[in-house]
């Protein structure tokens, strides 16, 4: 195993704003699902609140597996030009960086499979959390 692959004890290349962006996005969701438990069962929330946010989770999911993965990065399909901007549109929604990026990183995944160079393997020479 290539020890390059886990971070050094001395490589904080990570700001503070950085970890606590992070941490934010991966605490705050969370909150606010508690929160949201509990407005519904102390006061009640209507139907259409829930309901929405289900949709979104699901349209904004729909955008990054179907519109960024498989049709704009691999171009598994073809279809019209309403949908491919419905898609983009959807994918942008779910917060994973622009189109053109998501797609670059995505390429570049598949090219570096399961090296130190994968942008998508963990633990990643660029994770926020050291781990030792």
């Amino acid at each position: 195993m290539n020890s390059k692959i886990l971070p050094s004890e001395t490589d904080n290349d990570t700001s503070i704003v950085e970890r606590g962006f992070v941490f934010a996005v991966i605490i705050l969701p969370f909150v606010g699902l508690i929160y949201a438990i509990v407005a519904l069962c102390r006061q009640g929330v209507p139907i259409f609140y829930p309901l929405l946010a289900f949709f979104l989770y699901v349209a904004t999911g729909l955008g990054i597996t179907i519109g960024f993965h498989r049709l704009f990065t691999h171009e598994s399909f073809k279809t019209h030009a309403s949908f491919k901007l419905l898609f983009a549109i959807l994918g942008a929604m779910a917060v994973q960086g622009r189109l053109i990026e998501w797609c670059a990183r995505h390429h570049h995944h598949h090219q570096e499979t399961d090296t130190e160079e994968d942008p998508s393997s963990y633990p990643s020479s660029r994770t926020v959390v050291n781990v030792k």
